[in-house]
């Protein structure tokens, strides 16, 4: 199996600075997973996805390959995941597909997959700053690519050309509204219950689909306007004053009439509205609201949905008819773990009749927790093998749980079964952000729990099973609000006997970024602890990301490798951190850890990271398992990946960037050792692999303005045409 493997950089300040043990890491779903709640032995092709929670959907054809595959998109922390359509006729049948992920653009807030220019590809509609960007989707067999075609759209509102205005929270319509060609667009206006019709010029003014140029027809397009919810529907409204502003909107022709109908997804609601068209294409007036769709004769369920709904039409199973997918579209709110629910298309694509299927698309074969998760590997039933234990924040917006994943295969090569939700019956304690570990806190040979939790305490459960090899563990709540230890909010303790003196203590994260050490000061067999920490801000660490919020949520993880103690602390920012030297040459703790790797192998899969480490295939490299908010894990095995900052690929190519670190200037150059004679296109890839700077057509005789750039190491990418000329490493500092 090819390893599509996460670079991580020594970088430069190994020069200056003693850094320790450099890892890095390739995704992969090379173990098994087998559901053995929902079914019997359902093995998920899924599993190591990283769930989904609030998710956008549109296809896309990966490989050119003539079979549509599947891009998603999700609203918490701006995931998304490219999955390879198996091609097995009325089936859904996906895979997944990491090799071109580095090749999409890294956006947010909805994102929409539509063919603009008609040549068979789809491109890229996102939100951005108030309106929309695009990205022409420029791939040829055997290379994605995508290149920003328009940073914004305008339209001319008359007398102004404007930002052709989307809130953040709606997905608006991109679609052909008046049949000529070119893909128009519906969006609500600002503060406005109406719906606008921008058309798009390209037909009229170049007699082609390849252009984006719009104009504002009408900001009451369908004449009608929408309330406080979906029932309050006004037909034949003037739209003169402002209303309920916005909704997620899906254009499509229900009823083979060649004009689009609407369906409306709402903010206030859990429902979806199906609005017909009783004009055409020229004069679009509404003259028929179903609230409750679809109903399909009442033979079918109407989308109930908790919140904020959004509609999707592609075909997902093969059988060249398009579906419906609907998912809750408002991040925060409503349902998390089945929150994806497909229709069947039992009609056609032009007259579509859509038949309720499942409640759980895609998320049936994942690894699936709802909202958020914190896994922990630990031998659940003395077996000497790795289990998995699986917090999360919240199902069904009620409760945390921890989930158990049983190990039934072996130490070089695990399968893990899950067999419960609610390990040791967490949920009935209502409480949420559930943060589990393990340990022997009483001294009787095996492990107990301490779960954290949002309000900053931690609760303490026993292990009253038998100390016998190969007996599960049964947790019991003994201590709430265990020894009265309290973080700001949002506990994540970890159990360890920290100052070795064989005693377990406990070292706590929370929503500040920082870790607290809490010593016990008891007996291996009765331990005591002051609500005190024995040391705050324990090695000086701190997750913050200033970038990004104030807020750091801490998760710890440490582990030995190479006989030394490593910490891993999961962050808000979705980033990975790393430090060493906990100890001194005496084995005292140090007050300032040394910090390493602000983004470990340079992996970063959403927001509220979390990760458990351990050798799950016995290659004495440290593997992860990585939770995120959207309620889902990844797995990345590890591997030695400590490299300089020689430029990537040949060393005798034709190009040098400098100065290379470039030591706080702004600006940089690169230089080639051989005449040149055309310009390049310059793609700039983060440590992450997302594409942060394009220049088009650029004369590398010219510096390069890097301001823009935080910290770290690029991938400089050079092209002409199809062709990739070059790749240099590069690092700002």
């Amino acid at each position: 199996m090819k390893k599509y493997i996460l670079i991580v950089a020594a970088l430069f300040l190994l020069s200056i600075q003693n850094f320790g043990q450099v890892f890095g890491f390739y995704r992969t779903d090379s173990i098994t997973v087998i559901d053995n709640i929902l079914s019997t032995n359902d093995t998920l092709t899924l599993a190591w996805s990283g769930g989904l929670s609030h998710s956008e959907f549109s296809s896309i054809d990966i490989d050119l390959d003539g079979t549509l595959d599947l891009y998603v998109f999700d609203r918490v922390g701006h995931r998304f995941m490219v999955l390879k359509n198996n091609g097995i006729p009325n089936t859904v049948s996906y895979k997944n597909h990491w090799a071109d992920d580095a090749s999409f653009p890294g956006i947010g807030e909805w994102v929409l997959l539509e063919d603009y220019d008609g040549d068979g590809k789809n491109d890229i509609f996102h939100y951005w700053n108030g309106g929309i960007s695009v990205w022409k989707n420029v791939s040829v067999p055997g290379t994605v690519q995508f290149t920003l075609t328009k940073s914004q759209l305008y339209s001319y509102y008359n007398p102004n050309t404007l930002v052709l205005y989307v809130s953040p929270a709606d997905i608006p319509a991109i679609s052909d509204i008046d049949l000529d060609g070119d893909l128009d667009i519906l969006t609500f206006g600002f503060s406005s219950g109406c719906v606008e019709f921008h058309k798009n010029l390209s037909q009229e003014n170049y007699g082609n689909n390849d252009s984006l140029e719009f104009v504002l027809i009408t900001d009451n397009w369908g004449l009608f306007s929408e309330g406080v919810s979906l029932f309050d529907i006004g037909l034949g409204d003037s739209c003169d004053t402002g209303r309920h502003t916005g909704s997620n909107i899906l254009a499509i022709d229900m009823n083979g009439d060649h004009d689009k109908d609407l369906v409306l997804g709402d903010a206030g609601g859990s429902n979806m509205a199906y609005l017909r068209n009783g004009g055409d294409t020229s004069f679009a007036q509404i003259d028929f609201v179903d609230p409750n769709f679809p109903q399909n004769n009442n033979s079918t369920l109407p989308i109930n949905l908790t919140l904020f709904a959004s509609a999707f039409y592609l075909d997902v199973n093969n059988d060249d008819k398009k579906d419906l997918l609907v998912s809750n579209s408002a991040p925060g709110n409503g349902e998390t773990f089945e929150s994806v629910w497909r229709y069947r298309n039992i009609g056609t694509t032009d007259i579509p009749d859509f038949k309720f299927a499942q409640n759980n698309f895609l998320q049936e074969e994942m690894i699936e927790l709802g909202e958020g998760s914190y896994p922990v590997l630990f031998d659940y039933n003395r077996d000497g093998l790795m289990d998995l234990a699986i917090g999360n924040v919240t199902y069904f917006g009620l409760q945390g749980q921890v989930a158990v994943l049983r190990n039934i295969g072996s130490i070089s090569q695990p399968v893990y079964e899950l067999i419960n939700r609610d390990m040791g019956s967490v949920g009935t304690q209502a409480i949420k952000n559930v943060a589990p570990t393990f340990g022997d806190m009483d001294g009787d040979g095996d492990v107990d729990m301490i779960v954290g939790e949002t309000t900053g305490y931690i609760h303490y459960y026993e292990n009253t099973a038998p100390v016998t090899p190969n007996s599960p563990a049964q947790f019991s709540l003994t201590s709430t609000q265990y020894f009265l230890i309290k973080e700001n909010s949002f506990s994540t303790p970890f159990i360890i006997d920290l100052n070795m003196d064989g005693k377990n203590d406990i070292v706590c994260g929370g929503r500040l970024g920082k870790l607290n050490y809490y010593e016990n000061t008891g007996t291996p067999t009765a331990p005591n602890f002051s609500s005190v920490p024995t040391i705050s801000n324990l090695g000086n660490v701190n997750t913050v990301d200033p970038n990004f919020s104030s807020s750091g949520y801490s998760i710890p993880w440490f582990f030995t490798h190479n006989g030394k103690l490593e910490l891993f602390l999961g962050s808000y920012s979705g980033k990975i951190y790393h430090y060493t030297d906990i100890y001194d040459g005496l084995n005292n703790i140090q007050p300032i850890f040394t910090w390493v790797s602000g983004i470990v192998g340079y992996y970063k899969d959403g927001v509220r990271s979390a990760v458990t480490v351990g050798d799950l295939n016995t290659d004495s490299y440290p593997d992860l398992i990585y939770g995120n908010l959207g309620g889902g894990v990844d797995l990345l095995f590890g591997e030695f990946a400590a490299i300089g900052i020689e430029e990537a690929g040949d060393p005798d190519q034709a190009f040098v960037i400098y100065p290379n670190p470039s030591f706080d200037q702004d600006v940089v150059y690169i230089k080639a050792k051989k005449e040149l004679s055309f310009p390049v296109d310059i793609v700039v890839y983060d440590v992450a692999g997302r594409a942060v700077k394009y220049l088009k057509e650029f004369n590398i005789q010219q510096g390069i303005n890097i301001h823009e750039l935080s910290n770290g190491l690029y991938i400089f990418e050079m092209r002409y045409g199809n062709t990739l000329v070059s790749k240099l490493k590069f690092i700002k500092q």
